[in-house]
């Protein structure tokens, strides 16, 4: 079967397939922190912030994008720096607005990745939603 079957069946749910391609972002940004592989993590958050654009409030957005763009500033300074207290600065800022960033992208699509069913709510019968929309 391809992937285009699998794709247009009226059971697939499209979204299912979509949370679990964040997490593995966030599973792979959770690496690429612990080892402060900072270009990684920087490319890992691109790729998210890419797929979670349209989740980001508009005012977000440029906010975002001058951290990356002051990131990849000092990513290319930090190889230049001779001196180690002057390397770490530019590290520490680095690490810095790479967290914000990752704060800014999980507080935009929190909703999506963590559940905010509460113990009042109904619970979700997911073969009668697929009955009634199908």
């Amino acid at each position: 079967m391809s992937a285009e079957d699998t794709y247009n069946k009226p059971t697939f749910d499209g979204r299912l397939k979509y949370y679990d391609h964040l997490k593995s972002y966030w599973d792979l940004l959770a690496k690429a922190s612990l080892n402060n592989d900072y270009n990684s993590w920087r490319k890992i958050l691109r790729g998210y912030y890419a797929r979670t654009h349209a989740f980001i409030k508009k005012s977000e957005i440029p906010i975002i994008l001058e951290k990356f763009r002051k990131i990849d500033i000092d990513l290319t300074i930090i190889p230049t720096c001779t001196v180690q207290g002057n390397k770490q600065f530019y590290e520490n800022h680095v690490l810095k607005l790479l967290q914000e960033i990752e704060d800014s992208l999980f507080m935009a699509t929190k909703d999506m990745l963590v559940t905010t069913k509460s113990d009042g709510d109904e619970n979700f019968d997911m073969d009668k939603f697929l009955g009634e929309s199908g």
